[in-house]
């Protein structure tokens, strides 16, 4: 699939060459989901949100966008609408919950979410039914810097440690008292 990819992305840039648009075009390469490779005990890209499902290559080119620019701090899908409206010089309606990925503002967190959904029976024959139901609960999740929280649909919370993604198994437990 990379390699048809590839070959397709060579056609589209091999025709905006040739017909003299590839000066005034913008173009945003991106990923929609990663994969696991066996990270916390999961293939494919199932259906939880951690960072080898989440972190996405994104690529944009074209006027306008800055050489070598690469950014570290949370950004999401929906920031494609406001980052091309920004490039393209046109104003976003007020109704986005988007930010240019080249303008000054910064996410301190990112949302994520996927509804209720049946596994594979591919799966059937090798999971066990907690398991199984365990994957087919819809997700709610915010991301920061630091941390991952989910709240399932079956209502179980599960505070996460980043980079990593170290599940941290006391989230209540109280801070150490401060020191004066």
């Amino acid at each position: 699939s990379v390699e048809y990819l590839d070959t397709q992305l060579g056609r589209l840039f091999d025709w905006l060459d040739r017909s003299g648009r590839m000066e005034d075009t913008i173009l945003v390469v991106v990923a929609d989901h990663g994969e696991y490779l066996g990270e916390h005990g999961l293939l494919k890209h199932m259906y939880f949100h951690f960072e080898e499902a989440l972190h996405v290559p994104m690529i944009v080119a074209g006027p306008g966008v800055p050489e070598g620019e690469v950014r570290t701090d949370p950004v999401s899908l929906v920031d494609i609408f406001d980052t091309v409206c920004d490039l393209a010089g046109v104003d976003p309606p007020a109704a986005t919950n988007s930010h240019s990925i080249f303008g000054d503002d910064r996410r301190d967190a990112v949302f994520m979410e996927n509804g209720i959904r049946p596994v594979s029976e591919s799966y059937t024959d090798h999971l066990s039914p907690e398991r199984l139901d365990e994957f087919e609960r819809g997700r709610k999740s915010i991301r920061t810097g630091k941390y991952l929280f989910t709240l399932d649909s079956a209502g179980e919370e599960r505070l996460y440690e980043r980079p990593g993604d170290r599940r941290v198994d006391e989230p209540h437990r109280p801070a150490a008292p401060r020191r004066h």
